[in-house]
């Protein structure tokens, strides 16, 4: 395997995974959960290359270190056909939490959409069975109202095959006002998912889910490759 998994060769490690077909807004997403705030940019964006790997690092309250790993997948369909494929180990192995974001306001895209969410469960299923997963129903302000309930019901009931309790699911845009609240219950299920993950190879964490996610807030970005 050409890419290099020695981030996770430490304890302790928490791995994020934000993807979505080509402009669903995944790299706004992932610079929110690593920074906390919207960049004063991101009207600067362009598409990912390949992909970025963030990473931040913090202590906890018995001052062992953590080591944050997001990953912000490009969306083109050759990247995204290589990571779901040959890449597919690389990128799903240990992954506490998928993030998959849909440009709601395209639905003649959904099949792709789809098509894609299907892939990457089933590489989830086979190198991170205990992962959370989280679909955001992204960039919906700009649904016209008359068509926000009929998008809302088709990516439910298709796209995640009637809201499924394994998959966690919100309506999102960076204009709504409720979108830092919907990310803090994503990192919190997150990291819920590592605490049971490590208490299940004998290596329980002991401070509250409330103390690291202070800790991961207050943590030293270390760059984005």
């Amino acid at each position: 395997m050409r890419e290099k998994m020695s981030y996770l060769k430490f304890n302790r490690q928490i791995k994020v995974v934000v993807s979505g077909v080509s402009f669903a807004g995944t790299t706004t997403i992932a610079d929110m959960l690593i920074h906390g705030t919207l960049p004063p940019n991101w009207k600067t964006y362009h598409a990912t290359i390949r992909y970025n790997h963030y990473q931040k690092d913090f202590s906890g309250n018995n001052q062992k270190k953590y080591h944050f790993h997001l990953f912000d997948l490009g969306g083109q369909s050759g990247y995204l056909d290589n990571f779901t494929g040959e890449l597919s180990e690389f990128i799903f192995s240990g992954v506490d939490g998928l993030i998959f974001v849909i440009d709601s306001s395209q639905p003649t895209f959904f099949a792709n959409v789809l098509r894609y969410f299907d892939l990457e469960k089933n590489c989830l299923k086979r190198y991170s069975p205990t992962s959370s997963i989280f679909v955001l129903q992204h960039k919906a302000d700009l649904i016209p109202k008359v068509d926000q309930q009929k998008t809302r019901e088709l990516i439910q009931d298709i796209l995640i095959q009637g809201k499924s309790p394994n998959i966690a699911y919100a309506e999102t845009s960076i204009h709504f006002p409720s979108l830092p609240t919907v990310l803090d219950q994503i990192l919190e299920k997150i990291f819920e998912t590592f605490k049971l993950k490590q208490e299940n190879l004998g290596q329980p964490i002991v401070e509250s889910i409330t103390d690291l996610i202070q800790a991961y807030r207050n943590g030293v970005v270390k760059g984005k490759s």
